[in-house]
């Protein structure tokens, strides 16, 4: 697996591998998968307030606490700047859902060296749906709860 060198989680290109062969699994084996993209919200504040070190410290914090509440088989990745993903294999949307709340919750209250909270939008996979469609909806859940005012869960419809 490619590694994102700040975070230590999987890196973007890695995570689309890996996206790619869980929906192929899932439709194999008819079973549930689910995926969040989360978001640390306000972040382009964090860099012109505390500077770009202090910016990425946050970063690397963010992949710590989310290989501790994101143990395997889920797998968290840093898709790019300061936006994320979790694939969950085996989780409907309900439990999804749940596990994103605790993620947010987690994050919003952890020791980090400046506090934040993340966006994150849920969506489960459908029979058909390939890795790009069922990543557009987890993605237009994200922009829904940033338009819903930020630290916080929704879930695609």
């Amino acid at each position: 697996l490619g590694i994102d060198a700040l975070t230590g989680l999987a890196s973007r290109r890695a995570f689309a591998v890996e996206l790619d062969r869980a929906v192929s699994r899932a439709a194999l084996l008819e079973q549930p998968l689910a995926l969040a993209v989360i978001d640390i919200d306000h972040f382009k504040i964090i860099n012109d307030t505390h500077g770009h070190p202090a910016g990425d410290r946050v970063l690397a914090e963010v992949g710590q606490q989310l290989r501790r509440l994101a143990a395997p088989p889920l797998l968290p990745a840093r898709q790019g700047g300061e936006e994320f993903v979790l694939l969950m294999p085996d989780c409907d949307l309900a439990s999804a859902g749940a596990l994103a709340e605790r993620l947010c919750r987690g994050l919003r209250e952890a020791p980090l060296s400046l506090p934040i909270t993340v966006s994150i939008g849920v969506a489960a996979w459908r029979i058909g749906e390939s890795a790009h469609e069922l990543y557009a909806h987890a993605d237009g859940a994200l922009y829904a709860a940033k338009r819903g005012g930020r630290d916080r869960v929704v879930m695609a419809g």
